[in-house]
Parts: structure tokens; C-alpha cells; sequence
């Protein structure tokens, strides 16, 4: 009876050892296998935590920098007035050195021909008399001619050179008359402009007030 109680405990002995034995390394394996890191060839799957919100990166907006290009001014080119700069005084200038210069510096064409005209033929006239006499002159001394025709035809001379020299200097009082008239012309069409202009602008300052 002892001896059977015996085998069977040392059945259930040997049965139990066998049983923890079978059964620790599958166990132990397990456990390992739930912790450990995942092989090269299964990659784990990553687990997104549900609590933290992802968070999404907008994209950034580089400041656009605009260059201002300055336009410099551009001058415009200043156009003078020629008759603005014409002076009386210049005009009798050029009248005393050539008769009619000065009319025609002051815009007066139809009278510097006149006057070019007329002391032109004035001085060669007065010339060729004066050459006349000094030829009878030489007449004179050789006994061709008489002494009254030298007088007379000096003193022809004499009045065409005294017609050159009245025509000569009223050219001259003409072209200065002719610049102070055209500084006037000019001086009044200038306030005629200015007076247009104030009353162009005192128009609009009233229209906008």
C-alpha cells in the first residue's frame, strides 16, 4: 500500500516537472517576445497617441519686397525768347557800323532794305564825285580844266556826302526808335499774359472755393 502511494507521488513529481519544464520556456519566450523591439524584417507599426493633436505645419509666406523705382525729374529744356534779349542800344550798334543792320535786328526787313538800299548807293555815289574832282583837280594843275569846275564838283561832293551822313545817322535813331518799340510791344504782351494768367487762376480758385 506504501509503496504505490510511493509511485504515485513520485508520478505526479515527475509529471509536474516535466509540465514546468515543457511549460517555462514557452512562457519565458513569450514575455520576451511581447517586449522586445521589433526584428529588421517585421517593422513594428507606430502607434499614434489619440490625446496629442498632430500638429500640421503651414507653409510659410516670404515677405514679397517691392522696389520703388524714383523717377528723377527730367528738366525740360528752356526755351528762350529771342526778342527778349534784343536791347534798343544793340540795335543802334549795329546801325551805326551798317546801315539797315539794326532794322533788321529788330524785325524790320522792309526798312533795312530801304536803308541798306539807299546809303549803299549814297556812299558810292559820294565816292565816285569825290575820285571826279580830284581828277579835275589834276586837270587843273595841268592846265586842262579851270579851278570854278574843281569848286563845283567838290562841293556836289560835299552834298552827297552830307545826304550819306543824314540818311547814315537817321538809320541809326530809326533802329534805336524800332528797339524801344519792340521792348515795349514786348513788355506789354507780357503783362497782357500775366494778367491773362492771374485771371485763369483767380477763374479756378473761385470754381474750387
Amino acid at each position: 500500500m506504501k509503496l504505490k502511494s510511493y509511485h504515485r507521488t513520485l508520478a505526479v513529481a515527475l509529471f509536474a516537472t516535466v509540465f514546468f519544464i515543457a511549460y517555462s520556456p514557452v512562457t519565458l519566450l513569450a514575455q520576451i517576445g511581447g517586449t522586445a523591439s521589433p526584428s529588421i524584417d517585421e517593422p513594428a507599426a507606430i502607434q499614434e497617441d489619440p490625446e496629442e493633436p498632430v500638429a500640421i505645419e503651414e507653409p510659410v509666406e516670404e515677405p514679397v519686397v517691392i522696389e520703388e523705382t524714383v523717377e528723377e525729374p527730367v528738366e525740360e529744356p528752356v526755351i528762350k525768347d529771342p526778342d527778349a534779349e534784343k536791347t534798343p542800344e544793340g540795335a543802334l550798334i549795329r546801325s551805326l557800323a551798317l546801315p539797315g543792320w539794326g532794322q533788321f535786328y529788330n524785325d524790320e526787313s522792309t526798312k533795312g532794305y530801304i536803308f541798306a538800299g539807299a546809303a549803299g548807293a549814297l556812299t558810292v555815289t559820294s565816292i565816285l564825285l569825290y575820285l571826279d574832282a580830284e581828277s579835275t583837280y589834276d586837270d587843273y594843275e595841268d592846265g586842262k580844266a579851270s579851278y570854278s569846275d574843281y569848286t563845283k564838283k567838290i562841293d556836289t561832293t560835299n552834298i552827297f556826302v552830307g545826304i550819306t551822313a543824314a540818311v547814315w545817322i537817321y538809320n541809326a535813331v530809326d533802329a534805336y526808335m524800332g528797339g524801344v518799340r519792340q521792348r515795349d510791344a514786348l513788355a506789354d504782351s507780357s503783362n497782357i499774359k500775366l494778367a491773362a494768367d492771374m485771371d485763369s487762376a483767380y477763374i479756378v480758385f473761385s470754381r474750387n472755393f
